[in-house]
């Protein structure tokens, strides 16, 4: 007998506070709210990954790469997977459209813009938040870096970037900006201290860009705040940038934090285990944004603080 589970929440009428939170209209969204379906359903019908992967003749690592979105996902697959769990015809049905809405081309693929694989999911899936809480420990989210700023990282890092890369990537950096940011956008920035003691670039690049973090933490839904020299260092010790995305209760999607490691990126959701029971999870990260939400001073004293570096990048 088929089990009638709780179908995915994109089939309710619903209205999408975001535009890029519909799985019709974003497909990396429409691949995580699969994988995250995928993922709860196995753990549901108490089968082990291999088990599964076993019971529908393919590789126990694929089916860890659906459970990720890590992969394009084959309607015949999730098919076979919605069977083994004894879905229903009609969640069978809705499983089988969102692998297919993932299967469509992504906005930057449409506009012709590369992105690297390792930032494919947080790129496709930012625009989509109702609400992102980013820290960095080095240098401005690229939410939030000017093109001068963005090019002199760039030609200074050691890729090797042409410069029609160089170009393409700015052009990745204003979408993302543009998509993220607006309608009506929560978005907390913790910055460490020391980011607005790096010049990047020319020093008139920095006031501009300093200018520019200005005019944004003016916007209603953006906060800009400073985590400084002060903060508790056994916070800010062995950690790096990391993002988190929270999503409309409807969406189908779990909270995520998004972990820089090196140029790749791991993904954490809220509420599963990692395969490494030792390891980080959503909920270690979202402790640890709340502690340096906590260590970070307020909205006008960080504003002081990026005068203070305008001055010092224009003297």
């Amino acid at each position: 007998m088929s089990r009638d589970v709780n179908p995915p929440a994109f089939a309710n009428v619903v209205p999408f506070s975001r535009p890029n939170a519909d799985p019709e209209k974003n497909a990396v969204f429409a691949a995580v709210v699969l994988a995250a379906h995928l993922r709860s359903l196995r753990l549901a019908s108490g089968m082990k990954q291999n088990e599964a992967a076993k019971a529908i003749s393919i590789s126990g690592a694929k089916l860890s790469r659906l459970e990720r979105a890590e992969i394009t996902p084959h309607p015949r697959d999730v098919e076979d997977l919605a069977k083994l769990y004894e879905l229903s015809p009609r969640n069978t049905a809705e499983l089988i459209r969102l692998a297919q809405m993932a299967r469509e081309r992504t906005w930057w693929k449409r506009a012709n813009i590369s992105v690297p694989t390792s930032l494919s999911q947080l790129v496709g899936l930012e625009c989509a938040a109702t609400e992102l809480s980013t820290f960095e420990l080095s240098l401005l989210p690229g939410l939030l870096q000017t093109p001068d700023y963005a090019r002199a990282l760039m030609v200074g890092s050691q890729l090797g970037l042409g410069e029609d890369e160089i170009e393409e990537r700015l052009r990745l950096r204003k979408a993302r900006q543009e998509l993220a940011l607006d309608r009506d956008p929560q978005a907390l920035f913790l910055l460490d201290e020391s980011i607005l003691h790096r010049g990047v670039g020319s020093p008139s690049g920095m006031t501009k860009q300093i200018d520019h973090l200005t005019r944004l933490s003016a916007v209603e839904g953006i906060e800009i705040r400073i985590v400084p020299f002060s903060s508790n260092p056994a916070i800010a010790a062995n950690i790096t940038s990391f993002t988190t995305l929270g999503f409309a209760p409807f969406s189908g999607l779990p909270n995520l934090a998004y972990v820089e490691e090196d140029w790749t990126g791991r993904y954490y959701m809220k509420g599963i285990q990692p395969e490494d029971k030792a390891g980080p999870s959503f909920e270690h990260y979202q402790k640890l944004m709340d502690k340096l939400r906590y260590e970070a001073v307020g909205r006008e004293e960080s504003l002081r603080r990026l005068e203070a570096a305008r001055e010092r990048f224009s003297s």
